[in-house]
């Protein structure tokens, strides 16, 4: 503020100077105190020092004060004589002959600056000092930030205390001239630095050492010319002559070229990092930058530093020059704190568009315009203003396509990365459409990340809800031992309502700076190598489970565009397993309703067919039984009459027994009385029982039966029971040939029993569900024929319980063939 105040101390001349013929001359004149001055005079000399740029005229004049009188050496062109050559036709060329003449003019000093100048150029200084102030706060640790806090202090001090108005006395004016010329060359340097350091580091030179010689080189050149300066600014202070005057000009013209070299520099080192940088948020966070510098440094070497150095005048005012500077120090900041504050890559791509869009709508405009001129030249005037009209509703029409189309170019050009996960996301989407199973989803979902982000690691996990346990249902990049999943409690992550169900989960180290996360459980994070897990959820917001990545295979850190494509995929990935498992529900409601109609069905046929096969017995018991009653009946005939009484009491025996059994079997009930017996005995035992059986059906059997004994453990009665069932099927679905083979031989460590029968047979897709209870085949002969639909799984349950297996052989119309597989005694099996 001292400063500012020492502003309004400074004087200058009473005009505006420009430059022409390399000399001073006066553009413009203070009509109030410019005197004898006037418009095209060029000031050779200011109180007897020579000056030839503007610059040394400011030099000149450093140090006097306002009210002062300084005597000028001016060359003003006069013009001697006015000559007159006839071209004929009574016309002529005009000419003059004109030539310099030198004449002092003294004239009184104004002020250089007013109080706006000060207020604009104070705020500035403090602007620059507390944005670099603020940003080494908030990143204390940060190498950059710190280069960029002594950056802007040195530009602070530049604008605050500018060495070419020094209003002090020496030796105190000798030290401020230092402190602002160090300030002035260290800026420069200063900034390279950063560039260096920001976005990320680089080597100024191919090792560390040539790094650090390569900077003290620098910084030893910067401070030596500052030295220089301040030292010839002394000499000329203490004894202004013509010789310290020039000397003190030409080292400061070599300073400011300096500057400008410097800033140039670094502007082109920011460039070189934007270009070859492969990391989006270093992209981002360098577009900040180069906006910066379109409006500060850049702006200064364009339309101050080089016009002034060319012409002596800069292009713009010192105001508006300083307030373009000061968004430099902004974007800086924003682009090391804060980069996503506002959305620059927005901000370019809007910009961007529009501007096009604006220039191809004027252009059709036009074009259209002299088109229809051209066109219509001969058409009332009245009916002129048509065209204008159509031309506007053309532009009008063509607007929105046109920045339709912009927008695609310029995103797939400029912003490569949003226009990719732009893509990747209408194609992932397109993807879930088309999965039905969750094996399947996890699978797409790791192949499609592994192709969009290339993580080293991805897994898809599920939460098992009534266990609070995670499982990987597909997994990418994991070493796992044969067999070995993924799986751990939920709970080990530490994962909340209010936190996995409203933000990733992450370890802060691998996610940019920014990107709203909940810090993850190290310990679990660092076992299984993830570093970020992106919950997947219901559409009622419950948790279905976490899509977890690794490290990236780059190294790089996860961009907030990275965070946004995962919570993407996650979210979609939590509504495609909820309609998964919707779909399953809803599948088996179906298939049940289904199952349960087949279960009543085979329920009415079992019944129907227990309701036939149990008066069928009774009915031959009731009608021999009356027989019996009868006079007259021969002995023979009455001993017949009680043999068919037995058999078929038998026969109702068996059928009751097989729907008790099959009940016991049901509840869980049912035991077995394993002893060792003689298979091949109990064989020829069922067949003697069945000859009665045989002779009524008027089968031809067929056996073939070891003679030596087969002896095993079991339950004789069991056994019996399921030989026996295996038999009347083979009967009953023999309706013309009934012609019945029946085989037990040794087989290696097993006695294996065959029965087959030259029936109808079964159909191959029917093979497998001929063991369930109540089954029916469909085929239309078998429906034909009574039974309770019992009788094999009750044969099944046996021979397993005997820890032996059973196996068919059939086809429609070929018969079928039973085979029966029981381990021999003192033989172990699995």
């Amino acid at each position: 503020m001292y400063h500012a105040w020492q502003l309004l101390k400074c004087a200058t001349l009473p005009v505006t100077l420009g430059s022409r013929n390399y000399l001073p001359v006066v553009i413009a004149v203070d009509t109030m105190a410019g005197g004898e001055l006037k418009i095209g005079d060029k000031i050779s000399t200011i109180d007897g020092l020579p000056v030839a740029t503007v610059s040394q005229i400011e030099i000149a004049l450093d140090g006097k004060k306002i009210g002062e009188t300084a005597t000028l050496e001016i060359r003003r062109d006069t013009v001697l004589r006015t000559l007159i050559t006839p071209l004929g036709g009574g016309h002529g060329e005009v000419s003059q002959i004109s030539a310099d003449s030198k004449k002092n003019v003294s004239v009184k000093l104004t002020p250089k600056y007013n109080a706006k100048d000060a207020i604009v150029m104070a705020l500035a200084s403090m602007l620059f000092l507390a944005l670099g102030v603020f940003v080494w706060i908030k990143r204390p640790n940060d190498q950059a930030a710190l280069m960029f806090h002594w950056t802007t202090a040195a530009a602070a001090v530049s604008v605050a205390a500018s060495s070419q108005y020094q209003v002090f006395s020496l030796p105190v004016e000798g030290i401020a001239h230092l402190v602002s010329s160090l300030a002035f060359m260290l800026a420069p340097v200063l900034l390279v630095h950063f560039t260096y350091l920001f976005p990320s580091r680089k080597l100024f030179g191919e090792t560390l050492a040539d790094e650090r010689r390569n900077w003290q080189w620098l910084y030893g050149i910067s401070m030596t010319l500052s030295v220089c300066s301040s030292a010839a600014f002394c000499l000329m202070r203490a004894s202004l002559t013509e010789q310290t005057f020039q000397q003190y000009a030409l080292i400061w013209s070599v300073n400011r070229w300096g500057f400008a070299i410097g800033m140039l520099a670094g502007i082109g080192n920011f460039v070189r990092s934007y270009i070859e940088a492969d990391d989006e948020t270093e992209r981002r966070k360098l577009r900040w930058i180069l906006l910066g510098l379109l409006t500060g440094p850049l702006s200064f070497v364009l339309l101050w530093a080089l016009p002034k150095l060319l012409t002596g005048e800069p292009a713009v005012s010192r105001e508006i020059m300083l307030l373009l500077s000061v968004l430099t120090p902004l974007t800086f900041a924003i682009a090391i704190v804060r980069y996503r504050a506002m959305n620059i890559d927005l901000l370019f791509s809007r910009s961007a568009v529009y501007g096009m869009a604006l220039a191809f709508s004027v252009g059709v405009y036009a074009l259209f315009v002299s088109f229809a001129a051209v066109l219509v030249g001969n058409i009332a005037e009245e009916q002129k203003f048509l065209t204008p009209v159509i031309a506007a509703v053309l532009v009008a029409l063509l607007f929105e396509p046109a920045r339709k189309r912009l927008q695609q170019i310029v995103d797939k050009q400029f912003f490569r990365v949003q226009y990719n996960y732009r893509e990747a996301q209408r194609q992932f989407l397109d993807d879930v459409k088309s999965c039905y199973d969750v094996q399947a989803l996890a699978s797409l979902v790791v192949k499609r990340m592994n192709e969009f982000l290339m993580s080293k690691r991805v897994a898809v996990f599920t939460l098992n809800a009534e266990k609070q346990r995670l499982h990987a249902v597909a997994q990418r990049g994991f070493k796992l031992a044969p067999h070995h999943g993924i799986a751990f409690k939920v709970t080990r992550l530490d994962l909340t309502e209010k936190t996995c169900l409203k933000k990733p989960t992450a370890l802060e180290r691998y996610i940019e700076q920014g990107v709203p996360i909940e810090p993850a459980q190290t310990r679990t994070f660092e076992r299984w190598q993830l570093v970020l897990a992106c919950p997947m959820l219901s559409e009622e917001k419950q948790l279905l489970g976490l899509l977890a990545v690794g490290e990236k295979q780059s190294e790089a850190i996860y961009t907030e565009e990275d965070v946004d494509l995962l919570l993407f995929i996650a979210a979609q990935t939590g509504l495609a397993l909820e309609r998964i498992e919707l779909q399953k529900e809803l599948l088996l409601k179906s298939e049940e309703a289904k199952r349960l109609k087949e279960l009543s069905e085979m329920k009415s046929y079992f019944i129907s067919g227990v309701s036939h096969d149990l008066r069928t017995p009774l009915t031959s018991i009731r009608l021999f039984a009356e027989l019996l009653e009868s006079d007259g009946l021969e002995k023979e005939q009455a001993k017949d009459y009680l043999s068919i009484i037995q058999g078929e009491t038998e026969r109702l025996e068996r059928l009751i027994e097989n729907v008790l059994t099959f009940a016991k079997q049901e509840r869980g009930m049912k035991s077995y009385q394993m002893a060792e017996l003689d298979v091949a005995r109990l064989a020829e035992q069922v067949l003697e029982r069945f000859a009665y059986y045989f002779e009524t059906q008027k089968v031809t059997l067929y056996k073939q039966i070891s003679t030596s004994p087969l002896l095993i453990n079991g339950d004789a009665d069991r056994l019996t029971e399921a030989l026996e069932n295996l038999l009347v099927n083979a009967v009953k679905y023999s309706p013309e040939h009934k012609e019945i083979s029946f085989e037990l031989c040794q087989k290696q460590n097993a006695a294996v029993v065959k029965i087959s029968d030259k029936g109808i047979g079964i159909a191959s897709d029917e093979l497998d569900k001929i063991f369930e209870p109540f089954y029916r085949s469909t085929d239309e002969k078998a429906k034909q024929v009574g039974g309770t639909g019992l009788g094999l799984s009750l044969v099944k349950h046996t021979i397993e319980a005997h820890r032996g297996t059973i196996a068919v052989e059939s086809s429609l119309g070929n018969g079928s063939c039973f085979t029966l597989t029981l381990p021999l005694a003192g033989t172990h099996t699995k």
